[in-house]
């Protein structure tokens, strides 16, 4: 009996070792293509040109130089082109936060160079005010919640404005994983450019060409569908491999008729070689201004409460902001 129970005790501790070392295991480190970073953060559309030197303009080169210090001592692994390849990306992220009410971080790598930024506080405060107008707050959700609608739109956004590079696919997971909202493709198709502004896009002068030249595009893409879907007629490869932008009818087209088979049928026109970054993440994190001013902070809370004068914008699981 004695042996019985010493044997279970060692067991026991034994197991516990195992799964102490299996925690501290360190996370694998993403491989990312070492290429130099591309200018006015690769824009499609020149009306995205004047917002992006806009945020370049509010972000301090000390203030960063300080941050990309204190990430490369996190990471010793990491390159400065690991660093600055991360932070291209969330620069982008910021920009989608600066025209849109609702934006989810779908990139656990990406998000880290913002909390970085964060521990910086009054210099990620003044960052916020120059570029933002107000705090862009980030917290903690406890839940896990997925949304799919989100990331999907996110994808569509990021795809029309921005050009995919490889590490691109890595650092935000594979796209067209998810259809888009019907509703909100019947919001856009009979609603004004006025209501869907109002609705989707937060007030911001700057950006209102982009966001016109953004709605037009979407509602350009519903009208290809509906046209495809009357002749019948079946979508064709993309000619590149990462001709993503070609795809962007056919993901509203799959969205509005078949949203069942919806990454089935998005898999058949994508090159393997442009599926890069794995399954795309649906839990999130998301942006939120603090501004009792301005009432386009307070919308997009599908999965978070929202009180007071700040609100999480659809922040579905992992960290959000609020």
């Amino acid at each position: 009996m004695a042996n019985f129970l010493v044997g279970f005790i060692a067991g026991l501790v034994i197991l516990f070792i195992a799964t102490a070392i299996k925690k501290q295991k360190p996370k694998k480190k993403t491989k990312l293509v070492q290429e130099n970073i591309p200018n006015d953060l690769g824009c499609h559309m020149e009306e995205a040109i004047p917002v992006a030197a806009k945020l370049e303009e509010a972000l301090h080169s000390e203030y960063m130089e300080n941050v990309k210090r204190r990430v490369l001592q996190k990471h010793a692994d990491w390159s400065e082109i690991d660093y600055e390849w991360r932070l291209f990306e969330l620069k982008r992220y910021f920009l989608l936060a600066r025209i849109l009410k609702s934006v989810p971080m779908f990139s656990d790598e990406v998000d880290e160079i913002w909390h970085e930024m964060i521990m910086f506080t009054k210099e990620y405060e003044s960052f916020s005010k120059k570029f933002f107008g107000s705090f862009l707050h980030h917290s903690p959700n406890m839940e896990r919640v997925p949304v799919p609608d989100e990331r999907a739109l996110f994808d569509w956004m990021y795809i029309r404005l921005f050009e995919i590079y490889p590490n691109s696919t890595k650092l935000w997971g594979s796209f067209f994983q998810n259809p888009l909202s019907r509703t909100l493709l019947n919001e856009v198709r009979v609603s004004t450019n006025d209501q869907i502004q109002e609705k989707y896009f937060r007030s911001f002068d700057l950006a209102k060409p982009l966001q016109l030249k953004l709605i037009e595009w979407l509602q350009n893409d519903i009208k290809k569908a509906e046209e495809m879907k009357q002749q019948n007629k079946p979508f064709s490869k993309a000619a590149q491999n990462d001709d993503f932008m070609y795809l962007l009818p056919a993901m509203v087209y799959f969205s509005m008729y078949d949203a069942e088979h919806f990454d089935t049928e998005m898999s058949k026109l994508l090159h393997k070689d442009s599926i890069t970054g794995g399954a795309s993440s649906v839990y999130a994190c998301g942006a939120a201004y603090t501004d009792s001013n301005d009432h386009s902070g307070h919308s997009g809370c599908s999965s978070s409460g929202c009180s007071g004068s700040s609100c999480g914008s659809s922040c579905g699981g992992g960290c959000g902001s609020s």
